[in-house]
């Protein structure tokens, strides 16, 4: 705001000196140039390099002020808005101040007309009234704004530029009163009867006398700065109002700004947050080089979006979606980020829970028929590439209807809750089970090492799903219920190598096994000979279980022999099947049915408890007590299995030193730890341990010296061609070199010929044990051997 402007009285110097005064408080001083040619007080000075530019751009004006005076004035840029508003009436105050000296007074407007070259020059709206508003000087500009040409303009009153009809010539008479300049936004008409915003300074105009000549409006289309100023404010109430949380950084990630959705978003002011590193709001997997990488990328490609982990606070984490956009100024450089967010937490939880229902049971949260495919497809692919057997269940059960009718739905669905429940707990983790219909669940076994193992799991199932079920109908009332179940079976790759075959071939066999009511089992398999093989596994599953209380388990002993001596120095126990109608029962057939079925803990304690109690008889009777080699299973490996063989050394009163414990490599691949824990107590309590089919399994040097183990046993396969085969002959011979380096015993299984015994006598094989020397026999037959 500008005081209005007197024109001091004096010659021209004494103008020229306050004109540019003035001048300086529109314009800086090095932005002008100010001459009067013919003056003393001002005389022709060098002009600055600009001028000729300034010539160009039409920034330079000259007048004849009085004969042989010239005024020129040179500007080096185009003036901004304001300070051409207030340039506009010092030049016309100037003009007629000047010709006032220089010749007779002039009207002001008519002191503006004859400068109108300078007037036009400037290129927005300057318009010249009398103090009642009439138009006496219209420039190029105002042409160019309104549409009028300046003979259509001068003499009209100025209201009928104005688009709104009670704003009437309220500004003139304000400035005519106040004397002061403003800048004042009006709405202003053109020609063509369209509308705009203009902004408007009104200067008044005074005489020598300090009297009021007239008004000078200088008026700039600000249409373009209201809709940016609207903009501005429309974006302002968006980045405010938004339900996006939405922060500002500047290029080195520092925040400038957040909106309110941001700030409560994260639990945290503005001002708490303004100021800080954007890299704060978000949890800790992620490090300073990811939020690096981040902004050089958005940097680069002036856009991420993705999906990122947020925390408040530190400890409450949630998905975030992001958005993250580079910000560059009008030369290009980069100067801010935007980033945009949305807790998309209840988005995921409802897709969670579409995946789920397009997924998996309501009921039983199992897996349904269409995920079950998908498994399916997966676990089919795996076995195909392992080349190993899997099986498919398909379990029905019986009278399920008539349940569900009798008892109720509610029932029904408590039943169906706990079948699933123990179908899970009996299966291993890697099988899987879905249901697929009202009454009738899948299950699905792979990596299997045989398929008479399906059988083992279908038998499982049966006993677990015999068991009564208690419904409780409510919190005082219970029902006790026994169901039975039909199980189809399918094996892979023989019966189908797809899901939907082995599907249909479970269902023909479920199917079939339906038709057979008198079936032993509950379960049948698709192929004759699989149902073959799983009812001989089944009767010699029952019949093991029936060994043990019939007497037909036997123990038989196999000597080792000193080969220095040539004397017997321990033996190894030997289990037996003679049953009662099929005679002898090879190890090979039984043993991997009671280890699959737990038989083997009850054997095993049963093989344990009996070589004491022959120790125990031998010392009792005189006879010279033998080492006794007793195989462990891996499934024997437990931790009672200490407290077990240290009660029964107690019981029987034996020197632990009598008493070998054999264990396969096998052993200690399937439970490293644990399985080197337990031998560790075991040898600590003295008893001796040896590594049977060494050679056969994990038999890694570095492996072996963290083993507490007292004799390697050489497997039957090395031997088997010796001294012939150059190859097992250099393993044995290393087995041999490796077992004296360590300290260990030695000795070879499987001794058939002289030769092998030859062979390992002058090698260095400290012990053999096999059938050149002697047989497996029974007890009888050792005790004879040890009394001669």
């Amino acid at each position: 705001m500008v005081e209005s402007l007197a024109v001091p009285a004096g010659d021209a110097d004494a103008l020229l000196s306050w004109f540019k005064q003035q001048l300086t408080a529109a314009l800086a001083p090095d932005d002008f140039w100010l001459a009067l040619s013919g003056s003393d007080a001002w005389p022709a000075q060098q002009p600055p390099v600009w001028v000729a530019s300034a010539r160009e751009q039409q920034l330079l004006w000259q007048w004849r002020v009085a004969p042989g005076s010239e005024l020129i004035l040179a500007l080096a840029k185009s003036p901004s808005p304001a300070s051409a508003a207030l340039l506009a009436p010092l030049l016309a105050l100037l003009a007629d101040a000047l010709s006032r000296v220089g010749a007779a007074e002039q009207p002001c407007c008519q002191a503006l007309s004859q400068h109108r070259r300078m007037l036009d020059a400037i290129n927005n709206s300057v318009i010249g009234m009398d103090l009642d508003g009439y138009i006496r000087s219209w420039n190029r500009g105002a042409e160019q704004m309104f549409g009028y040409p300046k003979e259509k303009a001068l003499g009209r009153h100025v209201l009928f530029l104005y688009a709104d009809a009670d704003e009437e010539d309220s500004l003139l008479a304000e400035a005519g009163d106040s004397g002061n300049s403003r800048e004042m936004l009006v709405r202003r008409k053109r020609r063509d009867g369209s509308i705009f915003w203009a902004s408007i300074y009104l200067s008044l105009l005074v005489d020598e006398a300090g009297e009021p000549e007239g008004l000078v409006g200088y008026l700039i289309d600000a249409t373009e700065r209201i809709n940016a100023e609207e903009k501005l404010r429309l974006q302002s109430a968006i980045f405010e109002y938004s339900e996006e949380a939405i922060m500002v950084t500047n290029a080195n990630g520092r925040i400038v700004s957040v909106n309110r959705a941001f700030a409560r978003l994260f639990g945290r002011s503005a001002d708490e947050l303004v100021g800080r590193e954007h890299d704060f709001i978000y949890c800790r997997r992620y490090d300073a080089d990811f939020w690096h990488t981040l902004r050089n990328q958005a940097g680069r490609e002036d856009h991420w979006f993705g999906e990122i982990r947020c925390s408040r606070n530190g400890e409450n984490i949630f998905p975030c979606w992001l958005s993250f956009s580079a910000v560059r100024n009008m030369e290009g450089k980069l100067t801010h980020f935007i980033a945009l967010l949305m807790d998309v937490s209840e988005r995921q939880e409802d897709k969670e829970k579409i995946y789920q229902l397009a997924n998996f049971d309501g009921l039983t949260g199992l897996p349904n028929r269409s995920m079950l495919r998908i498994l399916l497809t997966q676990a089919l692919e795996e076995a195909k590439r392992m080349s190993t057997y899997g099986a498919l269940m398909l379990v029905d059960i019986d009278r399920f209807k008539r349940i569900n009718d009798g008892l109720g739905v509610s029932a029904g669905d408590e039943l169906l809750v706990q079948i699933a429940g123990r179908i899970r707990t009996a299966l291993r983790a890697e099988d899987v089970v879905a249901r697929c219909g009202p009454d009738e669940f899948v299950i699905a076994l792979f990596d299997i090492a045989q398929r008479e193992h399906a059988s083992i799991v279908a038998d499982k199932l049966l006993r677990v799903l015999q068991e009564p079920f208690i419904l409780a109908h409510s919190e005082q009332s219970q029902e006790t219920l026994s169901i039975t179940a039909s199980i189809g079976v399918a094996v892979f790759p023989e019966d189908g190598k797809d899901s939907d075959s082995l599907l249909r071939h479970a269902g023909i066999a479920m199917r079939r096994l339906r038709q057979m009511p008198d079936s032993e089992h509950g379960y049948l398999f698709f192929a004759a000979d699989m149902n073959q093989r799983a009812r001989e596994r089944h009767h010699l599953e029952e019949d093991l279980r029936e060994a043990l209380h019939r007497g037909e388990l036997l123990l038989y002993f196999q000597p080792q022999f000193e080969l220095a001596s040539g004397k017997m120095q321990a033996a190894e126990v030997l289990l037996r099947w003679q049953h009662h109608e099929h005679g002898m029962v090879s190890p090979a057939k039984f043993i991997p049915v009671a280890e699959e079925t737990g038989l083997i803990h009850e054997i095993g304690d049963w093989v344990l408890e009996t070589a004491c109690a022959t120790l125990h008889a031998w010392l009792e009777r005189g006879i010279p007590p033998l080492r006794l080699a007793v195989n462990l299973s891996a499934r024997q490996l437990r931790p009672k299995l200490i407290s077990r063989v240290l009660e029964l050394v107690g019981q029987y009163q034996l020197p632990v030193h009598l008493l070998e414990l054999e264990i396969t490599e096998s052993v200690l691949i399937q439970d490293d730890a644990k399985a080197l824990a337990l031998l560790e107590s075991l040898r600590a309590a003295g008893f001796a341990i040896a590594l049977d089919d060494f050679g056969t399994g994990y038999s890694a040097l570095s492996y072996l010296r963290r083993l507490p183990i007292d004799t390697l046993k050489i497997d039957r396969s090395f031997v088997a061609d010796l001294p012939g085969c150059e190859q097992e002959a250099a393993m044995v011979l290393s087995i041999l070199r490796l077992a004296q380096t360590h300290g260990l015993s030695v000795v070879a299984e499987g001794v058939e010929t002289q030769a092998q015994l030859d062979f390992l006598r002058q090698h260095g094989c400290p012990a053999v044990q096999g059938f050149f020397l002697a047989r497996p026999m029974p007890l009888q037959d050792l005790e004879e051997l040890l009394l001669r």
